[in-house]
């Protein structure tokens, strides 16, 4: 009688060879369901919530050099690419152009930008900070630092980078999303 070859079910190999196991990619258990959703504890409430906490933190912040957080977003990109355009600004901070231009304006009268028409296109204009708009990005980004540390109370230096961590795969997944 001839001997028959065990067949032995891909299961089993797998367990045995832990290694080749790992390797297989599994399927991830979705983090809501219906059954349990509860939109009060879901991220996009959560989110928002928090944003508008933050803001109006902020704003409160900055209230006695008489800024805003949207002034403070505006300086801080003129920081970090001095010479951007209004509409570069619009699209990286996802603002209204007509509220751009009034933001623009304030900041404009309050001396700590200008607007700089290019030479040879007298339509494009660029923007850049004044002398008093450098010397006030040290003192917003004191209070600033300061108030994000007041709100952080209570969390360990790991967990903030956690979060920032978390956050950032968040928009990497939407903005992958919304490319395709």
């Amino acid at each position: 009688m001839p001997s028959r070859k065990k067949v032995i079910p891909r299961s089993a190999k797998l367990k045995a060879r832990p290694s080749l196991a790992a390797k297989i990619p599994r399927a991830r258990a979705a983090p809501y369901a219906v059954e349990t959703f509860t939109p009060k504890e879901a991220i996009g409430y959560l989110i928002t919530r928090t944003k508008t906490a933050l803001w109006e933190r902020a704003d409160e912040i900055f209230a006695p050099l008489d800024m805003t957080l949207s002034q403070w977003v505006i300086i801080a990109n003129l920081v970090d690419a001095p010479m951007i355009t209004p509409a570069e600004i619009c699209k990286a901070i996802s603002y209204d152009a007509g509220a751009m231009t009034r933001l623009l304006d304030r900041l404009e009268k309050k001396g700590f930008i200008r607007r700089v028409r290019h030479v040879s296109d007298r339509r494009s204009v660029t923007l850049e900070l004044t002398r008093a708009g450098r010397d006030l990005y040290p003192k917003l980004l004191k209070r600033l630092v300061a108030g994000y540390n007041e709100i952080l109370t209570g969390f360990k230096a790991a967990e903030v980078r956690q979060l920032e961590s978390m956050l950032k795969r968040i928009l990497v997944n939407l903005d992958t999303r919304h490319a395709s």
